[in-house]
């Protein structure tokens, strides 16, 4: 004889431990296959890269002007990686958050460099140097 349900209970449905479930379930709520599963990395997640870098390989040359997305902001980059606006000598960051007289800048971000016309942000110049060094 069949038992009455509780109120406030839920059957189980089927799997592992009842099977015939999956062929009951619509095929676009099954697990996806393949490349459909791939997750993409993360910009934290991805291998840090110091801007020093990009200096060192010979990227960005020191000397090389960088400015702001609406060019009201320039800074030097020097031999060593760090950057000089105004005689105040930082990294990226501290001199983008000087800049704006802010407590904190995302450099990478802030910073372009001008390439045959355009601006282009030092951080498609991270991801290129990413991708030829195969981080």
């Amino acid at each position: 004889m069949h038992e009455p349900q509780q109120p406030n209970t839920a059957t189980l449905p089927e799997g592992p431990w009842n099977p015939g479930l999956q062929s009951h379930i619509p095929a676009e709520l099954l697990p996806l296959a393949g490349g459909a599963m791939a997750v993409t990395q993360s910009a934290r997640s991805a291998p840090r890269v110091a801007f020093g870098a990009l200096v060192e390989n010979g990227m960005i040359r020191p000397g090389t002007e960088l400015v702001d997305h609406a060019r009201r902001f320039r800074a030097r980059v020097q031999a060593d990686g760090s950057l000089n606006m105004d005689e105040t000598v930082g990294s990226i960051h501290q001199i983008g958050a000087a800049a704006q007289k802010a407590p904190a800048c995302n450099g990478w971000t802030f910073w372009h460099v001008e390439q045959a016309g355009k601006l282009v942000p030092i951080d498609t110049m991270r991801a290129a140097y990413r991708q030829a060094a195969a981080l």
